[in-house]
């Protein structure tokens, strides 16, 4: 029913554009006729007009006249048909460069989104560049962490467990100081003792773990949900006892960026629990 009435309109226009064929032929009919017509009613009416003598001038007037009533009727019409004619196929031609138009934009408008989306493509191909050559960097900067236990030389995650085993947070007595405040001052200064202890083998690994955030945050071409994707991608790479350094490292900077983004990205679920840790997790919430 509905491809039956959406023909219906085409029909229509269809129809019209045969309108003037149909005059013209017509035209040509009546014209064939009026003409035999008038040499009928010469041959038989008028044929001294044509002679030498004296009515000649007269009856060629006559038959002007009759010619010029019959004849001026037909080819006014036939004019007014032509005039139709050339106006339907202007209107026609008007019509066809519009579609043609219409087409070229449309064409236009595919190409600039395909371009656009090439250009997306190319942007996110040159984003993933930089950010695995900087998870390889951050890999190296793992390696280059060392420390030493009994004369034995730990690199990698094996010095970081040993450094956050040797200064654990957990042998913090946090209990018998009954307000917060007492306990947030003590956490706070185990952080910084602890970055303090370990600058020189972390700081290094540290600065590449924020340089890497904060490349994903600072991208203008991701929006909000692919920005969370790359950083979880990131932390999945990670141990518990990475994340835990980092954190420290965080909440012991003057810089409160990267610790923010520990509560505005949820990477604080990420890291191990523990009775004083779970503690220091809360600090982020409020103000330092």
């Amino acid at each position: 029913m509905e491809k039956s009435t959406a023909t219906a309109p085409k029909k229509i226009t269809e129809s019209l554009w045969r309108l003037p064929y149909l005059f013209i032929g017509i035209s040509i009919v009546l014209f064939m006729f009026v003409f035999s017509f008038v040499i009928f009613n010469i041959v038989k009416f008028y044929p001294r007009a044509f002679e030498s003598n004296q009515d000649s001038p007269s009856l060629l007037g006559q038959l002007g006249d009759f010619s010029g009533g019959v004849l001026n009727p037909i080819l006014s019409f036939a004019t007014l048909i032509g005039v139709i004619y050339t106006i339907i196929l202007s209107a026609k031609t008007s019509r066809q460069s519009d579609i043609r138009s219409a087409d070229a934009v449309d064409r236009q408008t595919d190409q600039i989104k395909l371009l656009a989306k090439q250009i997306e493509i190319l942007d996110r191909q040159s984003f993933e560049m930089v950010f695995f050559s900087l998870l390889q960097t951050h890999a190296r900067n793992l390696e280059a962490v060392q420390t030493d236990k009994n004369g034995e030389r730990l690199v990698g995650l094996p010095a970081i467990d040993l450094m956050l085993a040797t200064s654990d947070i957990e042998k913090i007595e946090i209990s018998q100081f009954p307000y917060a405040g007492e306990e947030r001052h003590l956490m706070d200064d185990y952080c910084k003792t602890f970055r303090k202890t370990h600058e020189q083998p972390l700081s290094h690994y540290y600065k590449t773990a924020t340089q890497i955030v904060f490349y994903i945050e600072k991208h203008l071409s991701l929006n909000d949900e692919q920005k969370k994707y790359y950083i979880e991608f990131y932390f999945s790479t990670l141990s518990s006892q990475e994340i835990k350094a980092i954190y420290i490292f965080a909440a012991s900077s003057d810089d409160d960026r990267f610790l923010n983004l520990f509560k505005e990205r949820k990477l604080i679920d990420w890291l191990p629990h523990g009775k004083v840790l779970d503690k220091l997790k809360l600090y982020p919430l409020t103000d330092r």
